[in-house]
This record gives structure tokens, sequence and C-alpha cells, in this order.
């Protein structure tokens, strides 16, 4: 209260309502208020460290902050993510005072040095002679790598299966243009579409977090798997075609940022869509691959709908649509006069198996998975499908020669 004032109405009303206890002192405050060391997490990382160092601890930038963090609270913090001192803090006597630090921790991202390796190693396979033309299109579908997750032999398996099945599809590329030229076809291959269908990484949003342990990578080391991979197949399949598309779609396990167990960024904001994009970036710097082109969805968009040898084609990782009601969300984006509507050929993944249905002139195949199975799925439901990459042809509005391979 104010001297010579009453109390305010502001002040009745902001006052507590029982009797204030009475004032306690503090004889010695052990840390700076608001400079307790600890360690702050967010979404079950190290985001934040608070810790108390000696001054050659701040003149050996990262490797001595390490130190100190490890030294101080025994987090060794992993190399894919970035230690940097945000503030610090001296107090006490101030003839030998406590030095408090306080050091942000975040992932590395998108390094000069990644990208230098995928531009070498984007250089390494070209070949000068020319490849055949034709009206046809050859697909290759891949669905549901999520990579980083630990089910089926982890990411080491399934790096392997992608290898080999993409070694597959290139032979089963190879036999049906040798097929095409001893029958004398009319339609042949020509142009090569790889179309990755979402849930490329584990990530470690999906499921409200609940996957993090389950899981043999971090998310940058994801990533980078995912465009080494993709570099992989786009190299071997740039000397056999006389156009080649990389495509790739979101999924909700590559949903880049979550609040409460929701994307709170744009549709498109995703790791499927950046690992894409950083691909087409070093192709550009590697030279060699004019004739290989990068297609991601548009701003705020999670489809993609491309015309593929003449057959009207949408791609989609199914999350956006209810479990067996493909052909009803395909119907409403025809209602909606939206891209989707207009195709007759519709590819997801999401369900992690093989799916055709053909209820009328539209033809819907959802993909199987390549990642190691879901453990959770087969205690829950003894099912387990079997991974696999899907190819086909397309030419003239419809689609032939479906093998998985």
């Amino acid at each position: 209260m104010r001297k010579g004032s009453g109390v305010s109405l502001v002040e009745k009303l902001a006052a507590a309502g029982a009797e204030t206890a009475p004032p306690v002192r503090v004889t010695q405050q052990p840390h700076p208020r608001g400079w307790e060391p600890g360690v702050r997490y967010e979404s079950g990382l190290p985001a934040e460290a608070t810790v108390t160092v000696k001054p050659a601890d701040l003149s050996d930038e990262e490797k001595g902050w390490r130190a100190a963090i490890a030294s101080a609270t025994g987090l060794v913090i992993p190399d894919d993510r970035r230690v940097e001192l945000v503030d610090t803090r001296y107090w006490g006597n101030p003839e030998a005072p406590m030095v408090y630090a306080r050091f942000k921790i975040v992932d590395r991202g998108v390094t000069h040095a990644d990208i230098d390796a995928l531009v070498k190693a984007a250089k390494r396979r070209q070949s000068k002679a020319t490849p055949p033309t034709g009206e046809a299109a050859y697909v290759v579908a891949i669905g549901d790598t999520q990579l980083g997750k630990i089910d089926g032999g982890g990411t080491e398996a399934t790096i392997q299966r992608v290898l080999d099945s993409t070694d597959a599809a290139v032979r089963r590329l190879k036999a049906l243009r040798a097929a095409d030229k001893k029958h004398g076809s009319t339609s042949s291959i020509g142009p090569v579409y790889l179309l990755w269908l979402g849930d490329c990484i584990e990530g470690r949003n999906s499921q409200g977090g609940a996957l993090v342990w389950r899981t043999d990578l971090t998310t940058t080391e994801q990533v980078r798997v995912l465009r080494r991979l993709m570099v992989e197949q786009v190299k071997a399949f740039a000397p056999l075609a006389e156009r080649v598309v990389l495509a790739s779609v979101p999924g909700n396990h590559d949903e880049a940022s979550r609040t409460a167990g929701r994307m709170d960024t744009r549709y498109d904001d995703s790791w499927a869509v950046d690992a894409a994009s950083a691909v087409g970036d070093a192709l550009a710097l590697a030279g060699g691959y004019e004739h290989v082109s990068v297609v991601v969805p548009a701003r705020d968009e999670l489809t993609i709908t491309l015309d593929i040898g003449g057959t009207i084609t949408t791609l989609a990782h199914g999350h956006q649509m209810r479990p067996g009601k493909a052909h009803q969300w395909w119907a409403d984006q025809a209602h909606g006069m939206q891209d989707a509507g207009q195709s007759t050929l519709l590819l997801t993944g999401h369900l992690h198996h093989l799916s055709i249905t053909q209820p009328g002139r539209k033809t819907h195949i959802q993909v199987p998975a390549m990642d190691g199975g879901s453990t959770w799925y087969r205690h829950r439901t003894g099912a387990d499908a079997p991974a696999g990459m899907v190819t086909l042809t397309t030419h003239g509005g419809g689609w032939s020669n479906l093998l998985i391979v």
C-alpha cells in the first residue's frame, strides 16, 4: 500500500486470499537464481546445459565445452549434435568468482562436408552411352523405409534391402526392354521414375515420441542415410534412361517438427522433401545429371500428381486417408477439383502391405514397406507382411508389368 493512499481495486484483487508467510532470511544462496546447474531436455533429447566451468574450458571452444558438460553432468553428447555457448555468469567472490556457462545443444543439420560427400558419390558412376527412348515409363515405387527403426535387423538390414531391390529393379528394366525389342513392342520404355512414398525415416516425432528409444540412428543420421540411398538409386538408373525423375512425398514419420503431438509447420516441412532437395543440389553440383530432375510437393501440399508415360498418377503417403478408404478420399479430391482427382493411378504406402484395388477405371496400388517390419504389430495381430519395392510400367493411361523386387 502506497503511503497516504488506500488499497486500490487492482491491488485488492491481485492480493492473495490467505495470510502471507513471514519472510525467510537466506544466509547463503548456493547458485545465482536462474543459473542452477543441470540439463534441460526437449522431446527426449538434451537441449540446454548449465554448468560451472573453469575459465580455460571457455577458451577451448566446443571440445572444452563438451568436456565440461560431461564432467559436471555425466552427459556425453554425440558427434551429430553441436554445442554452442549461449551465456556466462561470474558469481561470488570477485577475486575468485565461480564461472557459470549456459550451452545450447542442437542438431548439426546438413554440413558442407556431407554435401561434398554426396557430390563425390554422384560423380563416381556416369556413362557416355546413349540410353533408349520410348513413350512408356518405368516406375520404381518405394515406401516406408523408416530408416533408423531397429525392427527386423535395424537400419543396416534396411539399407541392404533397398540396395538389393534397386539392383533387381535395374535388371527388371533391362529384361523388359529386351522383351520389347524381341517382340517388336510399339510402347518401348523411355523415362524412369523413382518414387519415394513417404515415411522414409523413422524420425522422433511419430506416436508422440514413444519410439525414440527404438531407433539406432539420430534424426540427422537417418536423413543422411536417406540422401545417400537416393543418390545410389539415381546413379544406378541415370545411365539407363533418357530422363530420370526422383519424386518424394511427406509421410507422418518424416514430419520435421511437432508441438503437443501435432505437426506445427507447413505440410511440406518434411525430411523426405529435404532429402530429395539436397540430392537435387548435389546432382547439379556434380554435373552430368542434366537429364535427372527432382520433384517435391508444392508449398504446404502433401501429394504430387504427374503425367508418367501418359498415365496421370498421384503420389501420396496415405496418412491423410482413412485405412481402406483411399477410393473415397480420391473421389472427394475429384469432387473438390483437386489435382489428385484427375489421376487414374494412385500410389501410396503407409499401411505396409501390398494392396491393389480397381473398382472402376481408377487403380489404387498400395506398396509394401521396405523397413524391417513392426514388432508391435506382429505382437498385436500376428501379421508380418514381406518387404518389397514395386516396379511397373505406364503407358497411354494404363499400367502393366507389376512386379515386386
